[in-house]
């Protein structure tokens, strides 16, 4: 049974680590168009925010150029398209006010089918936008079935494909956390009833750290 707006499934309670901050999620808004496009997190440096690259790019392949995350209203903070990986369905914001105090992180586990995970991702269904009520899911993964690699110009994609009453497109972009907390991979592909996702450390490579000036 899966879950629709007229008939709800309950989705059961999830325990986070201690040291998840619950602001690492966001929901991404495009202003131009006044609606949310999908799901997004703060990733290593808390400039620094990765969502799915249709996200936040049209279908002309131009990016958009008005974007916002749905916190800390009314002053949303901005984010500019920092990078998007030419072959996989991944980007990285920089985002101007970040709303967010520890960002996640990656995770040292690598995708076997085994591990039990967990994703956040943004409800349409369950969001009422008359009242400006945004819901994000966050849900356990029972059991994941990890898809044949695919070959690309710059490196291998490694992707997994989940089962669950909740899915729907605007999870894209969102994190798939492994139990102790880091971040495995990104939902690029959200379905009524099941989702697809891209090993995150096929973005690894592209980012960057930044320090402060010492002086």
């Amino acid at each position: 049974m899966r879950s629709t707006p007229d008939n709800p499934i309950p989705i059961p309670p999830t325990v986070f680590p201690k040291d998840i901050d619950p602001t690492a999620v966001s929901i991404v808004v495009d202003q131009d168009v006044g609606r949310p496009l999908g799901t997004g997190f703060y990733f290593l440096q808390r400039e620094l925010f990765v969502t799915a690259k249709h996200v936040v790019v049209d279908r002309d392949n131009s990016v958009r150029a008005n974007l916002v995350l749905m916190q800390n209203g009314p002053s949303y903070p901005k984010a500019e398209v920092a990078f998007v990986h030419p072959s996989l369905d991944l980007a990285v914001l920089r985002i101007d006010t970040p709303g967010c105090t520890v960002p996640l992180y990656p995770s040292d586990q690598r995708l076997n089918g085994k591990h039990g995970l967990r994703y956040w991702g943004y409800a349409p269904t369950r969001s009422d936008k008359v009242s400006n009520r945004y819901v994000v899911n966050v849900v356990e993964i029972n059991a994941y079935e990890c898809e044949p690699a695919r070959e690309r110009d710059d490196g291998v994609e490694w992707l997994l494909r989940f089962n669950s009453d909740w899915g729907e497109g605007g999870h894209s972009g969102g994190p798939v956390l492994s139990v102790g907390g880091g971040v495995v991979a990104v939902i690029t592909e959200g379905h009524e009833g099941w989702l697809r996702a891209t090993e995150i450390r096929g973005l690894l490579p592209a980012m960057r750290i930044e320090f402060p000036n010492a002086g």
